[in-house]
């Protein structure tokens, strides 16, 4: 289910160096939210896109997850390609949380408890 791979030496097209090119240019983010992209990860049924989490500078690590239902605009944002987006990071991290330990996932409630944590982190967020 979690994939975890160090950097390639090349840039070959491949999901792993597409990460590491997006993360290069976005040092400031932790965390990516993509399509998953077809014979990257073994058959798992449902899963939709992939939650890419910077673990290091050259260590991520992939979990898949499937976001049916999710609205377009909603989707659109959570995949902002912004070098600097500390409420989205905020965001994906807690959904990063919820898939770590298992927890059940309620969009709604993830948002809300990350967007909670990131204006008592700073108010210079608005």
């Amino acid at each position: 289910m979690q994939t975890t791979y160090p950097d390639e030496p090349f840039h070959d097209g491949s999901a792993q160096s597409q990460d590491r090119c997006w993360f290069d240019d976005r040092p400031a983010r932790s965390y990516r939210l993509r399509p998953l992209i077809p014979g990257e990860l073994p058959e798992v049924s449902g899963d939709t896109h992939v939650l890419v989490v910077k673990l290091s500078f050259n260590e991520r690590q992939r979990l898949p997850i499937s976001l049916l239902g999710v609205p377009q605009a909603l989707m659109q944002k959570m995949q902002d390609e912004a070098h600097d987006a500390p409420v989205l990071d905020a965001v994906l991290g807690e959904l990063c949380f919820a898939l770590m330990t298992g927890e059940r996932l309620d969009l709604g409630a993830v948002i809300r408890k990350a967007l909670h944590g990131a204006a008592r982190g700073s108010k210079a967020l608005h």
